[in-house]
């Protein structure tokens, strides 16, 4: 069975390391990328299973990202399992994200890397079942 493929879009080094361990940890095999244009570029090129995005990167951020994942008149980039992680608790960016097509938003202060490892594998069934049927 093959590993489940995150591309996991963090400028901050810590927080990849952190996210990505946890992900590994997991089974799931793991791409990084330091900035939304990469990421971009990842995402179209591998086809990952499931996206964790940062909102505020370099060159584009995590909302032009979900924006031209979601805008792509592409089927598998507009219901690829995607997460947004934020350092901001504002209702407007969450919202905004979630407006964009996010599966989840999430405060980087208010969970640990298991949780999102969890989060991933609830949204990938839930997905997986609503194709089943």
């Amino acid at each position: 069975m093959r590993k489940p493929l995150v591309v996991l879009a963090e400028d901050e080094p810590l927080l990849r390391e952190l996210f990505g361990g946890a992900l590994l940890k997991a089974g799931w095999s793991v791409l990084v990328a330091d900035n939304g244009e990469s990421a971009l570029d990842l995402i179209t090129k591998q086809r990952p299973d499931a996206v964790l995005l940062d909102l505020l990167m370099p060159k584009l951020t995590g909302y032009d990202v979900l924006e031209r994942l979601r805008t792509s008149g592409e089927p598998f980039f507009e219901v690829l399992p995607c997460i947004v992680i934020s350092n901001s608790g504002q209702v407007s960016d969450m919202q905004r994200a979630l407006d964009l097509g996010a599966d989840a938003v999430l405060v980087k202060a208010d969970f640990e890397p298991a949780q999102l490892v969890a989060k991933f594998e609830h949204i990938l069934s839930a997905k997986q079942k609503g194709a089943a049927h």
